[in-house]
């Protein structure tokens, strides 16, 4: 199932779409290494044909049973903002994002998630996942008397020119078992970085897949 879906912009999503020229070093351990390609996510060029995956642009993406495909749209521009998984009571929000020829862009982007999450009354801490170091945060929602801390994790891989971060939110958050489908949706992504010259940190073109337009459901979407 694919359709559309209305983006809930945050503080955390601008900082991590915050524009930077500037190229970043591998971080304090220089233990990060990019993308293995044995196992996903992958790189495009590495990867090989489409095959049965859905072309959104910078993005590639499996369908798997159970687990819904959506997509967040921006209203007025109607540009995708991001695929969107979800599954239960749990969601996983993916975008790309171009990085630097030299460096890891991971560390510098979750450094300035946490410094956006401490700002706005929530908290966070590092911890190793099964895509290396993680996010993991208890972030604010809601306005007025009826904000409370929701958990999210972040978790971002680094690949040849590009930052693929997932957002994982609901029950998926906190529950290992939750979050199996799909991380393992995750590791069939394959990111699309194309050859276009783009500055670091900027989002990487999202399209709606053109392979099953009658699985698109209709409706706008609102910031």
């Amino acid at each position: 199932m694919i359709g559309r879906r209305s983006p809930r912009a945050t503080a955390f999503d601008s900082a991590a779409r915050a524009a930077s020229n500037t190229e970043q070093p591998t971080g304090a351990d220089g233990a990060r290494c990019l993308a293995d390609q044995s196992a996903g996510p992958y790189d495009s060029r590495d990867y090989g044909d489409l095959g049965e995956l859905l072309d959104a642009g910078s993005l590639w993406l499996p369908l798997a049973a159970g687990p819904a495909l959506h997509f967040s749209m921006d209203q007025a521009s109607q540009a995708v903002l991001a695929a969107v998984y979800m599954h239960g009571e749990s969601a996983m929000q993916l975008q790309a994002y171009a990085a630097p020829k030299s460096g890891i862009l991971w560390d510098k982007v979750r450094l300035d998630l946490r410094t956006a999450i401490a700002n706005s009354g929530g908290n966070s801490v590092d911890a190793e996942g099964e895509f290396g170091t993680e996010l993991q945060a208890n972030v604010p929602v809601g306005q007025g008397a009826q904000v409370q801390l929701a958990p999210q994790r972040f978790v971002g891989v680094d690949g040849n020119r590009w930052l693929l971060k997932a957002t994982i939110t609901g029950t998926a958050a906190q529950d290992i078992t939750a979050a199996a489908p799909l991380f393992e949706i995750l590791r069939r992504v394959v990111v699309n970085r194309g050859n276009a010259p783009y500055p670091p940190r900027e989002l990487l073109p999202l399209h709606l897949p053109q392979q099953a337009p009658g699985h698109l459901s209709g409706g706008s979407a609102s910031c």
